[in-house]
């Protein structure tokens, strides 16, 4: 990546979070500091999981809705999945922006980006290619009506692809440990134009199975969208702790932000890159 990383350690017991700053950001971080201790936040005793998620600090990430306009991808009894691909996707935007990423979707509304499926396939390639990206991150749902039991998220990755296969698995944990309602495990995948034209940390995330009623239900939900989109951004965190390396940086051991319910931009306005810690979400639109 071509920005500077961070690394997570241990140190007093402590998860220990390193940021690399330009400089006189010493003076906002200082402020800041002043302004959580003004809120109430309290410095003692605080196990830090995400410390206001700075490992995505300036990260360009591209998170794909697939499908969309003449394409509806899998089909419901009651739902389309370009629909859901969207919603999460922009709930997915919301968080890694306000984590201070910089962050491209590749359709913001009902359409295609091409007339063709072929096309398409190579708007998505080149739009994540134009944004220099270090990950990206495509959101579709499944469906196998011959076996309507089939249900759980699954994140797959290109074989050879080391980053994204990195990548897939972090989400896949996450997914697991946050919904606990997947044992399914990342895998590769054998023919996916996008992943094969991409040699970035790049996924695919099949977040559910519209063949299964319960599941559906669950995916059509704005509130399931918005805990979808939270479990991903927190396995974006943890992988860029886990793959990050600083250099020239700044030990930073603040605790987490508690989620919130947030009015629109009150998480941004205290801390632009700051998206709660993990648990439950705060909804920042």
């Amino acid at each position: 990546m071509r920005r500077r990383g961070r690394r997570y350690g241990r140190h007093g017991g402590r998860q220990l979070t390193v940021l690399h700053l330009p400089d006189g950001s010493i003076f906002f971080v200082l402020a800041l500091m002043f302004a959580m201790l003004l809120a109430g936040r309290s410095l003692a005793g605080l196990q830090m999981e995400h410390a206001l998620a700075p490992a995505m600090f300036g990260v360009s990430i591209v998170i794909d809705a697939g499908h969309g306009g003449w394409d509806p991808g899998m089909v419901g009894s009651s739902s389309e999945e370009k629909e859901i691909n969207l919603a999460v996707a922009k709930a997915l935007a919301e968080y890694c922006r306000a984590a201070g990423a910089a962050v491209s979707l590749t359709r913001e509304g009902d359409t295609a980006l091409a007339d063709s499926k072929r096309e398409d396939m190579e708007a998505r390639v080149a739009l994540c290619t134009a944004a220099e990206a270090d990950i990206f991150i495509s959101l579709h749902c499944n469906s196998y009506p011959a076996d309507s039991s089939q249900h759980g998220a699954q994140v797959f990755y290109r074989q050879g692809n080391t980053a994204g296969e990195t990548l897939a698995g972090i989400l896949q944990n996450a997914l697991q440990e946050e919904l606990a309602n997947t044992d399914r495990s990342a895998l590769p995948h054998s023919a996916s134009y996008l992943l094969e034209q991409l040699d970035i940390a790049a996924v695919i995330c099949e977040m559910g199975f519209l063949s299964h009623a319960e599941e559906e239900a669950l995916l059509v939900s704005s509130a399931y969208q918005w805990q979808l989109a939270w479990t991903l951004f927190c396995g974006l965190v943890d992988y860029l702790a886990q793959t990050e390396t600083a250099e020239q940086s700044l030990a930073c051991a603040f605790p987490p932000v508690p989620a919130v319910q947030a009015q629109s931009g009150s998480v941004r306005q205290i801390f632009p890159f700051a998206a709660g810690y993990r648990g439950q979400p705060a909804r920042l639109g």
